[in-house]
């Protein structure tokens, strides 16, 4: 989230989503009151966090479109400028989920030093809650 607020150039971005549609006028005003590109950026971030999937693809379009590709390379952790494997991993999403063994991610990612300690807690504390109810 960071380095979208720090590098990211957002005045085409913006209207790349308008005009897709991608965030509702109220979300997409309250973005453009922003005082400073940072606080924008910001509030761009977290919309396109409560938004749907489709948002986020209009984004990363709208990313490719501003000559921003770079960014959608840092997004995904994958230094493509072409973005054939982001698109790869974007239309075979649901294969990936349906495939996907929880435990074994977990494993993985905390092998990789991807999980830190309080990532690990909240994973803990919410398989405990599941497997009480």
């Amino acid at each position: 989230q960071k380095m979208l607020c720090l590098k990211l150039e957002p005045t085409e971005v913006l209207i790349h989503l308008d005009e897709n549609r991608a965030l509702s006028v109220e979300v997409l005003d309250n973005i453009n009151s922003k005082l400073t590109i940072y606080s924008t950026n910001k509030s761009l971030v977290e919309a396109l966090k409560w938004g749907t999937e489709n948002d986020f693809d209009i984004f990363v379009e709208a990313l490719r479109a501003t000559n921003q590709s770079h960014l959608v390379d840092q997004l995904y952790g994958i230094a493509n400028n072409n973005g054939e494997f982001i698109d790869i991993i974007r239309d075979n999403k649901s294969k990936l989920i349906s495939n996907i063994e929880p435990e074994q991610l977990i494993i993985s990612l905390e092998d990789r030093g991807v999980l830190n300690d309080c990532v690990l807690q909240r994973i803990s504390c919410q398989k405990t809650k599941i497997g009480k109810n």
